[in-house]
Parts: structure tokens; C-alpha cells; sequence
């Protein structure tokens, strides 16, 4: 932080820097939230981290994205400016929150166990989307994804059958701690494996 603004509130540098748009007053203000947006980041990612999308470095960007916008936003001289970002950084985190699917850490199992799980969510019954061509629908999946001759493994059968029983790619490298990549990358390579034993039964 910059001796020359130490005597100054942190209203008075807002309003300072509405004024003159000077980008040592803005890197000042930056400089002085730092510490407030990473601490502020980490009491929403203690209440949100039960989700499982939830990520800290995230959150710490809401909140860092939320002062620059507080910063051009600001002005009345008689609210707290540190107040006045709080409250917009804490909705905006909330709101970022509020887009997930409610998947919990601790249900995991629950997601990937086939009984509790992938039957109660419609796999192999009406589906909520349609995630798949033709052929997938005239074969049985189950027996072919469950056969050991075709070599899947259970992390590419739990996959599929919550890829076929509607949950995105998404939520399903989410709900395994992965990436939409990895997953969208093994989704596809399951699709040409079982587009090839259908065409050589």
C-alpha cells in the first residue's frame, strides 16, 4: 500500500478515484481489499463447500470482481464502503452458489450407488434428456456396460449410466471430483466402444 494514501478512508479513495479515475488510487483500494476479498472468499467457501461445484479460488474472484464493480457503483458518502462492497460481493457469491445442482459432498455415494441412486433418477426409463442417438437406445445397455469381456471399468460404467439417466457432463465430473474434459473425452470414447459391439454383434 502507498504511503501517500495512508491517511485516507477507504470512502474517501472511492470517491477520490470516481473523481479523478487515477489508477494508483484504484491499484490502492485493490491493495487494501486483498486480505478483506480472500478472507471474505473463504467464510462463503465454509458455508458453501458442501456442494460439490463450490471452489474457493471462484468465490475469490466473485468477490475481488464485486469490488470493481462496488468501486464504479459507489455513491453516497454516508454509507461504509467496505459495508457497501460486502453486501454486494456476499450476493454475488450467492447467487453463483444458487446456479449449482444441490449435489452434496456427503451424498456421494448415494449418486453413484446404482440401487439409491441412478434406478431412482430414471436410468434406462423416461429420460430427462435426451443425451443419446438411436443406437444406444436398441441395445441393452446394462448387460454391455456390466459384461467383462467389453472391459469397461466401474468408473466408466458409473459414469455412463448417469450420463444416460440425464445428469450432465457437468454435474457428473462434479459428483466424481473430475473435469467436464476428462469426462466429455471417456463419454465419448464409451459411445464409439459401444457403437462398434452393436455393429459386430
Amino acid at each position: 500500500m502507498s504511503e501517500k494514501f495512508k491517511d485516507k478512508s477507504d470512502n474517501e479513495l472511492v470517491l477520490l478515484y470516481k473523481n479523478s479515475r487515477n489508477d494508483d488510487v484504484e491499484f490502492e483500494i485493490i491493495a487494501r481489499y486483498q486480505r478483506h476479498a480472500k478472507k471474505l472468499a473463504r467464510e462463503q467457501y465454509n458455508k458453501f463447500n458442501f456442494l460439490y461445484q463450490v471452489e474457493y479460488d471462484d468465490l475469490y474472484c466473485i468477490c475481488l470482481s464485486s469490488l470493481f464493480n462496488a468501486i464504479r457503483s459507489f455513491d453516497d458518502e454516508s454509507i461504509n464502503f467496505y459495508s457497501y462492497w460486502k453486501t454486494a460481493a456476499i450476493n454475488e457469491a450467492t447467487s453463483y452458489v444458487s446456479k449449482f445442482t444441490n449435489i452434496h459432498k456427503s451424498r456421494i455415494d448415494d449418486y453413484l450407488n446404482y440401487e439409491q441412486g441412478i434406478c431412482l433418477s430414471g436410468y434406462l426409463k423416461e429420460k430427462t434428456q435426451n443425451t443419446d442417438e438411436d443406437y444406444l437406445s436398441s441395445i441393452d445397455l446394462e448387460n454391455v456396460l456390466s459384461n467383462p469381456k467389453n472391459k469397461f471399468s466401474k468408473t466408466d460404467v458409473d459414469v455412463f449410466r448417469l450420463y444416460m439417466a440425464g445428469y450432465s457432463i457437468n454435474d457428473i465430473a462434479a459428483l466424481i471430483n473430475s473435469t467436464y474434459s476428462k469426462e466429455r473425452y471417456r463419454i465419448d470414447n464409451i459411445r464409439r466402444k459401444l457403437a462398434n459391439i452393436l455393429f459386430n454383434q
